[in-house]
């Protein structure tokens, strides 16, 4: 059994890995893990945007407070308008572009993108240009440009 893990490598950079029950083992991380965290992100914004609100309540006070600068949200029902939906989204957004430039951190010059890469040393591994890794990276580019519309016809500035 496994389960998907937030890991900060030796550069500081926060991504996505395996975490395996059998072993107590963390597996290299995995290009499409990675850029499914900001699909996902980029999506909640869209629909929040959509729905024109958002709620932080104790089951999601934990991530919110990390997106907070003082790192102490507040629940409660946050509306399109007020100023605090607008930031909360931005920093959402900010987030969900740090999960991307660990993609573009481990991408070779060209773009090649294989299976996963290896937390320490950064080199690519497992099977090449794997078409999985690619259309993740791409379908989380185009989120990211709608959620980027979105928040900009919103007054924001991502």
């Amino acid at each position: 059994m496994t389960a998907l893990v937030l890991v900060k490598d030796t550069h500081g950079m926060t991504y996505i890995s395996h975490l395996s029950f059998q072993t107590s083992l963390i597996t290299d991380s995995r290009f499409l893990c990675t850029s499914s965290v900001s699909n996902i992100l980029y999506n909640s914004i869209e629909q929040f945007i959509k729905q024109g609100y958002f709620d932080i309540n104790d089951t999601n006070l934990r991530f919110f407070n990390k997106l907070h600068p003082d790192g102490q949200a507040v629940k409660g029902r946050y509306h399109q308008g007020d100023y605090l939906f607008v930031e909360y989204l931005v920093d959402m957004f900010k987030y969900a572009d740090s999960f991307l430039n660990v993609i573009r951190w481990h991408a070779t010059d060209d773009g090649r993108l294989s299976e996963q890469f290896n937390r320490y040393t950064g080199f690519q591994r497992g099977a090449e240009q794997l078409t999985w890794s690619h259309g993740s990276f791409i379908g989380a580019a185009t989120d990211r440009d709608t959620a980027k519309e979105g928040l900009l016809k919103g007054g924001a500035v991502a």
